[in-house]
């Protein structure tokens, strides 16, 4: 039974995805649908389905460099498998049916302990908000927004909160070249991430959350570009 336990999990995860994805596009109809689509240039589309196609590709190594991390001998074609589903359902449903619970139903069918589920899914959560900091901090500093009056901050623009989003990224890539490493009890954590621990960058035993925050920030910078090619000019 547990060798169908997975594949029947991804089945009705795929069900209720479709059910959902359902009961979202009900509100629109067929013709409101294929006018939006031919409003779209042809070359467009097919450079949105490229780089949809090569950002999944990116998300796939961030989940294999955190298996990577955890040290556990799992076949790259499984890790593909959870990466897949955990990111599109989840960037798609949010949280009733987020990634974390398909990747914790996933791994654990494929040999992970819950102690390297759960390091696993840290490893995904720090990377997420500190690759949305190094991003969001080279934005503002670069192309600051104007904050409207109504707001009512000590600061005109965004400059100063790309300055502070900036210094904690980097704060934290210092922290993982300087930092000692982890002690729990009296043992110490062989696994710490550290950049110091890099031969060559295809090579990452020791420091996946650095390598991981450039993935991140390569996948916010597809997002934009995405946006970019299907959005109409004035949500631009």
């Amino acid at each position: 039974m547990k060798v169908w336990a997975g594949p029947i999990f991804v089945l009705v995860m795929l069900i209720a995805a479709l059910w959902f994805l359902h009961l979202e596009l009900k509100k629109y109809s067929l013709e409101e649908f294929k006018n939006g689509l031919l409003a779209i240039p042809g070359w467009k589309l097919f450079l949105a389905v490229l780089f949809t196609l090569l950002n999944y590709a990116i998300l796939v190594c961030y989940d294999w460099l955190g298996i990577w991390y955890i040290r556990h001998p799992m076949k790259f074609g499984r890790v593909a498998l959870a990466s897949f589903l955990g990111y599109s359902v989840g960037n798609n449903f949010g949280l009733l049916f987020g990634g974390s619970t398909i990747r914790y139903r996933l791994y654990s069918t494929w040999g992970l302990s819950a102690a390297e589920i759960v390091t696993l899914l840290f490893i995904l959560a720090i990377t997420f908000w500190i690759g949305l900091f190094a991003l969001s901090g080279l934005v503002f500093l670069i192309f600051p927004l104007e904050i409207p009056d109504a707001i009512n901050l000590p600061m005109s623009n965004t400059r100063p909160l790309g300055i502070l989003l900036t210094t904690l990224a980097v704060g934290y890539l210092l922290a993982s070249y300087f930092g000692k490493p982890i002690r729990i009890g009296k043992k110490e954590n062989p696994k710490t991430p550290s950049i110091k621990s890099i031969p060559f960058v295809a090579s990452l035993p020791n420091c996946v959350l650095t390598t991981s925050n450039f993935i991140k920030l390569l996948y916010y910078l597809i997002i934009l570009i995405l946006s970019h090619l299907l959005l109409p000019p004035k949500v631009k």
